[in-house]
Parts: structure tokens; sequence; C-alpha cells
């Protein structure tokens, strides 16, 4: 999906969540449905918002996962979330937010890339992989 929509202003995309920005919205919708459908991408029309001045975008982290112990990490900022709190950033917000970037950095994450070598470690070594 990442392919698809590289350089195509105003869009997000995160697996396959597509998220369109308000800035000239219209133009930019019918280019992710023209790229999308050059591409041969089916479409789930009942999870469609159109014409939203908010929207819930990737309710989980994915991420997450590859962020050891993120969730201490990110107590202090998850607390703030709790209901009848007031949402202020201060400096011990800092830490927290800066020591999440940091571990999520140390582990690298990226992309599929077919022009790069591609090598599988297994458990069991004895094992064979049929390509």
């Amino acid at each position: 999906m990442n392919k698809i929509l590289a350089g195509q202003e105003n869009v997000m995309c995160f697996i396959d969540d597509i998220l369109v920005g308000k800035w000239d919205h219209l133009k930019t919708l019918k280019e992710v449905l023209q790229r999308l459908d050059k591409h041969n991408v089916g479409l789930n029309k009942t999870k469609f918002q159109f014409l939203k001045s908010e929207v819930t975008y990737l309710r989980h982290t994915y991420y997450a996962k590859f962020v050891p112990n993120l969730s201490i990490v990110l107590h202090p900022l998850h607390d703030r979330l709790k209901a009848g709190v007031e949402w202020s950033w201060d400096r011990a917000c800092d830490e927290p937010f800066n020591q999440c970037k940091r571990l999520s950095s140390e582990t690298v994450i990226t992309q599929y890339d077919e022009s790069k070598p591609l090598i599988l470690a297994t458990v069991k070594a004895h094992m064979e992989l049929q390509l």
C-alpha cells in the first residue's frame, strides 16, 4: 500500500488504513482511488468515512510490540489520558517520549525491500525452505 500511494500529498497510510487530509481532499481522494483501482486493490465501503472534522485513526500502536517495556516507559503519558485529567504537556512528558523514540530507533523497523537480500533465521536449521 505504501508503494502504491508513495508521493501522494496529504495522505497517510498504515498497512491497509488510509487517511486523506483536508486540503483539496476531493481531488486527493480521487487520485487515491484511481491509484488503488490501477493496482486492483479492493476496498471495504463499510469502513469509509467522508467529510469528518475528526476521525479515530490507528486505535492501536502496531510498533509497540517492537519497543521493549513500552507500557512502563509511557506510563506517565498514559496517566494524562485518564478520564477527568486535564491534558497538559510539560517537561515530565519529555523524558518518556524521548526514551520511547530512542528505544524504537534501536530496533530498526522498515518496510520489506525486494531489492535487498533477505536473510531468514530459524531455530531448526535442519528444516528445508521451499520457495
